[in-house]
């Protein structure tokens, strides 16, 4: 991928402190910028160097056109809800899209991945 981005949500605040500093650690090692949605905030810190800050209707645009702008988002514990995504047929539409969630029910729930 050439533009990559981590999409992060609740999930990963909710699996705890260690769920969160290997996030940091993977974030640190593969250079990837990352965004989250108000559940996730705290996850990754605001100062860190990849931080893009919080997507969807309330948050910062060059982290929405981030992942408007992706070739591969990668959700971690986020849910795909309609405050991030917006229009379905228009939210990312040319990104590969991977998901890691808890709870498979939530996979392929919203948005189709690949």
């Amino acid at each position: 991928a050439k533009r990559p981005v981590f999409y992060t949500g609740g999930g990963v605040i909710n699996s705890g402190p260690a769920a969160c500093q290997l996030l940091r650690e993977l974030v640190d090692a593969t250079g990837i910028p990352i965004t989250s949605t108000l559940m996730g905030l705290g996850a990754y810190p605001a100062s860190g160097e990849n931080w893009l800050g919080m997507l969807g209707m309330h948050g910062l645009y060059e982290a929405n056109l981030a992942m408007h702008d992706c070739d591969l988002m990668i959700n971690i514990g986020a849910r795909f809800d309609d405050r991030i995504t917006g229009r379905i047929d228009a939210f990312s539409p040319n990104s590969k899209k991977a998901h890691i969630d808890i709870d498979p029910s939530s996979i392929n729930k919203v948005i189709r991945i690949d």
